[in-house]
């Protein structure tokens, strides 16, 4: 049966195999029916974001942003969007839109230390790392760019404690371990 919701329903399995080319080519055929279909937009924007096609993720982002989606969902396509524009140098755009994200849900807001160190704004960055491990403690990313920044100020002795506090965290964090390694 060529019904839009059997083909929403492969393209989601196909994005499971994974099959991100054979997702978006059942997207696109949805689309082209139905052009303001949301889930369909959702998931296109999800399958563009997998295969790095940072342009298209955020057109598809902004249309599905114009229909009828869950919180949770707008706040998903507005993370996307924010990594689409931060990889295409657009970190202004990408610090408004990852603030958007973040009124919409109480997720860890990490990708906004990634735009603040984009935009070279290191305080700024530090201070929301700070915040995400006092909320999330057990969110080893956390102290990973508290790390990650110190190191970069010059505190070697504050970027090892942060480093030791991501891998006894999580003691298979690789990146924890090369940083500290790297420090020591």
């Amino acid at each position: 049966i060529d019904d839009p919701e059997c083909r929403l329903y492969l393209a989601q399995a196909l994005q499971r195999k994974p099959d991100l080319a054979g997702s978006m080519a059942e997207l696109t055929t949805i689309l082209e029916a139905y052009p303001d279909y949301p889930a369909a937009l959702y998931e296109a924007t999800k399958v563009a974001n997998g295969l790095d096609q940072h342009s298209e993720t955020i057109a598809y982002a902004e249309r599905a942003l114009a229909t009828e989606l869950e919180t949770a969902q707008q706040a998903e396509l507005h993370r996307m969007k924010a990594q689409a524009q931060l990889a295409l140098s657009e970190s202004e755009q990408a610090l408004a839109t990852i603030d958007q994200a973040l009124q919409l849900t109480d997720e860890v807001p990490l990708i906004k230390v990634k735009v603040l160190i984009a935009l070279e704004r290191w305080e700024e960055a530090l201070a929301v790392a700070l915040e995400t491990a006092e909320k999330f403690p057990e969110e080893e990313r956390a102290y990973l760019y508290e790390g990650l920044i110190t190191y970069h100020e010059g505190d070697k002795e504050r970027a090892e404690r942060a480093f030791r506090q991501v891998v006894e965290t999580d003691p298979f964090n690789v990146e924890g371990y090369m940083h500290l390694t790297h420090l020591v």
